[in-house]
């Protein structure tokens, strides 16, 4: 049923793509993997992702993201990522209803679901999806004030307000109240400096990264973070930080964290890359199913063309002292 329903949606979509003004773009890559721990190794499909963006009005537009993948069961399904209605006032105001990526860090902004977009193959775990599992939630279904360039610093906000997204990505509890937001500055052509936060609530029964486990008690979750990034023609630096605090009852507080550090270089239509990440979570923490993870990984992309990239990369696992070779091919037209 949920791939005849993807159908169904796709069969809209491609109805409204000869609409003036409305744009409709398509994702997808296939990755092979082989690890050195007794681990699976061979090929699998990301996501198939289908992109639509409409101007309504010169102020209205409309977006929308649905993705063809994975699940944790096996099975290949649709999922709507993003659905979204925003409305420009100003360069500085504009207002935003629907299910978006949370303006948390600099990763989950930046890049989107395409494998394509992003300059590695896999999202650093701190920014891994709710399915993923990931540290911190990437989605938020509400309402978004933000604004760009504002005054000679080119500051920017993001300020969202909606009900929080479960480890399915299911709302759960719309009693529950989510605040997120972010601010950053762009003192120099290039350079991106900003911090994060999120205050949220966990409602009884909600359900963690456990499989088959949910919450006793409610939960209050603290999330602050901060972000850098630093690029040229050639160069691209960024990195990334989340502290996030869940206040549980009886239990007590459980603090975790977790942030990467990127670099990438361009010399033609090569780009050697690495990237160093680290997750440490709270022993005891019940709503995480993640562990402690230092890991590195060694890369380059090769640009094929403007729609479709080559990736090859090594990993590294400090904490389990595996390695792992990857490649994936990502097209977006």
């Amino acid at each position: 049923m949920r791939i005849i329903r993807g159908l169904i949606v796709l069969a809209s979509l491609a109805t409204a793509a000869p609409a003036q003004d409305t744009h409709v773009s398509v994702y997808a890559d296939i990755v092979f993997r082989s690890a050195s721990d007794g681990g699976k190794n061979g090929f699998t499909y990301g996501a198939f992702d289908v992109f639509l963006q409409s101007q309504l009005t010169p102020r209205l537009t409309f977006l929308s993201e649905l993705v063809f993948e994975r699940a944790n069961d096996g099975t290949f399904g649709p999922d709507l990522e993003r659905v979204q209605v925003t409305y420009v006032a100003s360069e500085a105001l504009r207002v935003t209803a629907g299910r978006f990526h949370s303006p948390l860090g600099y990763w989950n902004t930046a890049y989107h679901h395409g494998g394509i977009m992003q300059p590695v193959i896999e999202r650093p775990r701190a920014t891994a999806y709710e399915d993923g599992p990931g540290l911190v939630n990437m989605h938020t279904l509400g309402l978004m004030i933000s604004g760009r360039n504002i005054s000679g610093l080119h500051l920017a906000y993001d300020l969202a307000y909606g009900g929080h997204l479960d480890a399915d990505a299911n709302l759960h509890g719309l009693n529950a109240a989510r605040v997120v937001g972010s601010v950053y500055a762009e003192p120099l052509h290039g350079l991106r400096v900003g911090v994060s936060g999120d205050i949220d609530r966990y409602l009884v029964g909600a359900l963690t990264q456990i499989d088959g486990d949910s919450l006793k008690n409610a939960m209050n979750s603290a999330i602050i973070g901060g972000f850098i990034r630093v690029k040229n023609d050639a160069l691209e630096l960024i990195g990334e930080i989340h502290n996030v605090q869940h206040s549980y009852g009886a239990p007590g507080s459980f603090v975790s964290s977790g942030g990467f550090v990127y670099g990438g270089y361009t010399v033609g239509k090569w780009a050697p890359y690495a990237m160093w990440q680290s997750l440490k979570i709270d022993r005891g923490d019940p709503f995480y199913a993640l562990r402690d993870t230092r890991s590195g990984v060694l890369g380059t992309r090769y640009e094929v063309s403007e729609k479709a990239i080559l990736k090859f990369e090594g990993r590294y696992n400090q904490v389990t002292q595996a390695g792992s070779f990857g490649a994936q091919i990502a097209i977006g037209f």
